[in-house]
Parts: C-alpha cells; structure tokens; sequence
C-alpha cells in the first residue's frame, strides 16, 4: 500500500500512453485523473524528497504533455466551445 509505488506505475503507465507511435489518449486522460488523485492528496516535497524517479516536476511535465496531445492539431477544426447559460430570476 505504498502512494509512491502507485503514483509511479500511473506516471510511467501515462508517459506509455502518450509516447507510444499511435497514443492512447483517451486512456491517458482517464488514468492522469486517477495520477491526479494520488498526489493531489500530496504535498510536492514528499514527492521531491522522496527515493523515487517520480518527482513533482516530472508529473507536472506529463501534465504538459498531456496538455499538449489533448489540443487539435491546427488543420483540424476546433471542438464545439463549451456553451454557458445563464438564467436570472425577477424578483
């Protein structure tokens, strides 16, 4: 039951994801959620000053990178924007 063994295989299992020649982003969204909710329970020193290859700087690259593969390529149209609705009530 070791946080860093967890939040290590997820980090890897992303970068796996992400790397490979036809990414499996869908999948990576799904498992950097579940990356997200064990350190986001951490404090980054924990992660920095622990004896792993898993630092916060490195989850917080993958973040980017995970940014990065999530965006359309400039030839593809843009996903449909969110829409916002607002609804006022008269007194």
């Amino acid at each position: 039951h070791c946080p860093f063994g967890i939040i290590a295989m997820y980090f890897f299992f992303i970068k796996f994801l992400l790397e490979r020649e036809d990414p499996q982003v869908a999948l990576a969204k799904v498992s950097m959620s579940m990356l997200d909710g064990f350190t986001s329970g951490m404090h980054p020193g924990l992660l920095d000053s622990a004896d792993w290859l898993v630092k916060d700087y490195r989850v917080t690259a993958l973040r980017r990178a995970m940014l990065k593969r999530s965006k359309p390529a400039r030839n593809e149209p843009s996903p449909r924007s969110p829409r916002v609705y607002v609804y006022s009530h008269e007194a």
